[in-house]
């Protein structure tokens, strides 16, 4: 696999290839750290490998320093947990839920973190769930290492058991088909951000501006398909299109706008508008000749297969 970055922060999910029925991830955690995760069902939680660092659970202590990257443990169970028996937990995180095998268990883990605050105060939304109460943080130092000192022999948990499925009255209406998710991706509606309202692009039936500015005379754009069955993933509480770099040049293009190239992309950086009005960080975007795009200013060369962030410029 030769999908995968590095960087100077933590990042959630970055690629996905298809292989056979297979989704095979690439979770960026840190420098030197790339974890490779798999998802062999749509319904079932992507599972890192043996190899991917957990570090030592923190057991309720701050870390010595806020360096490494930071997970939080929901528990370890017999079996692993189902996507659907993990929608409760999304409603509490920003980030993703995966499993683990851990001998004959199953870890049960949030992240990565890039910061211990982000991740302690998540640990408290997710603790309080009855089913979840036990979570704690844990820490992966710079040099990866778990020292044994400071773990200790924890428990395994019964499977909490699937979320009741609600009642419906003659008064509602009958739900809307689920757009297809990417993995480890909670199933929620796509929502509308407050900052910044959408707009419908007249000229192009089922593209959406989830986001838009303008810096230095040039128009930047996030668009959103509402059509077809293209991957999305959850940032705050919207959605937003993951595609390779072929339809995300055809998106662009298809706008009458083209990829954005280095220069532009230092310029819209720099504006700091992406982080005051919420554009998607969390993955990085596609830039003009399959370059990957960083909110760190980090800018690497891909094949074109990965699924990332797409910005388009005028």
């Amino acid at each position: 696999m030769n999908n995968y970055f590095t960087g100077k922060r933590v990042r959630g999910l970055l690629s996905i290839l298809f292989v056979g029925f297979c989704l095979s991830s690439v979770v960026y955690a840190a420098d030197d750290y790339v974890c490779e995760a798999k998802q062999n069902a749509k319904n079932e939680l992507a599972v890192l490998t043996e190899s991917c660092p957990i570090g030592q659970g923190l057991w309720g202590r701050e870390p010595k320093q806020d360096k490494g990257f930071f997970w939080i443990q929901c528990g370890i169970f017999p079996q692993p947990l189902s996507l659907e028996q993990a929608k409760l937990i999304y409603g509490k995180i920003s980030t993703n839920v995966w499993i683990k095998q851990d001998g004959k268990g199953f870890r049960c883990l949030i992240g990565p973190y890039s910061h211990f605050d982000k991740a302690n105060s998540e640990l408290k939304g997710v603790r309080g769930l009855p089913a979840y109460k036990e979570s704690f943080v844990r820490w992966v130092t710079e040099d990866g290492q778990t020292r044994k000192s400071d773990t200790k022999p924890e428990a395994k948990q019964p499977i909490p058991a699937k979320p009741a499925k609600p009642v419906r009255t003659m008064k509602e209406k009958p739900a809307k088909p689920v757009r297809k998710l990417s993995p480890a991706v909670a199933p929620e509606a796509p929502a509308q951000p407050a900052s910044l309202p959408e707009e419908k692009t007249p000229a192009f039936d089922g593209i959406t501006l989830r986001r838009q500015t303008r810096v230095a005379e040039q128009q930047f754009v996030v668009p959103f398909l509402m059509q077809g069955n293209e991957q999305f993933y959850m940032e705050y509480g919207i959605a937003w299109n993951r595609l390779d770099y072929t339809k995300a040049e055809s998106v662009c293009s298809s706008m009458g706008m083209s990829m954005v190239d280095e220069q532009q992309w230092k310029s819209l950086l720099s504006s700091n508008v992406m982080t005051r009005e919420k554009w998607p960080l969390h993955l990085p975007y596609w830039g003009m000749g399959k370059r990957g795009l960083f909110t760190s200013g980090k800018v690497t060369h891909l094949t074109g297969t990965s699924l990332l962030n797409v910005v388009c410029v005028k």
